[in-house]
């Protein structure tokens, strides 16, 4: 396949992109600045760009910052997905576990509601994003979501000498790095 992906340097980036080139797929990076290659050239894309929310403090622009590198290259690139005919035959969008905010040991099921917090709000744009593509696409646009943010959150609150809580501890990713690895 050919794929495009964003986000190839980041967590879970850096672990899929050796992945899908071992299993002989060809691989465009999407990287920052820039020109997009063409979309229409590529059989699957995934999103996984996004500013690192475990570098720096959270003031109000790197808050701008955490937002606005996922909420808009997701529409962007939705918007352009969309006007492709026909559109990619896989499209894969990151979200995170921040969507469904601290519940505590409350059981969260895919159905679970978001909270109101700053992350849930990022996640529940960030995902409406990729509605055209998925549109276009019959409904085929996939949102994982995986917990790497939290831990990256928890990261820079104890580097700060902060105690960090998510949680009653029992709480799983959906998504580990390692998961990226393809099977053959």
């Amino acid at each position: 396949m050919r794929i495009l992906i964003t986000g190839s340097s980041g967590l879970v980036g850096s672990a899929l992109l050796p992945a899908l080139t071992t299993a002989g797929h060809s691989v465009t990076r999407l990287m920052r600045g820039q020109p997009w290659p063409d979309l229409a050239s590529h059989d699957a894309v995934v999103n996984l760009a996004g500013d690192n929310i475990g570098s720096g403090r959270w003031t109000p622009a790197k808050k701008a910052r955490i937002r606005d590198s996922r909420v808009q290259l997701a529409r962007q690139l939705a918007q352009s997905l969309a006007r492709l005919t026909p559109p990619p035959k896989v499209s894969v969008s990151a979200s995170a576990i921040g969507f469904y905010g601290n519940r505590g040991d409350e059981v969260l099921r895919e159905e679970s509601l978001p909270e109101s917090d700053f992350l849930s709000s990022v996640c529940r744009e960030w995902e409406a994003a990729t509605k055209p593509a998925g549109e276009a696409a019959g409904g085929r646009v996939s949102v994982p979501v995986h917990g790497t943010g939290r831990r990256a959150e928890a990261l820079v609150a104890v580097n700060a000498g902060a105690r960090y809580s998510h949680g009653g501890g029992n709480q799983l990713d959906f998504l580990h790095s390692r998961e990226c690895r393809m099977k053959q």
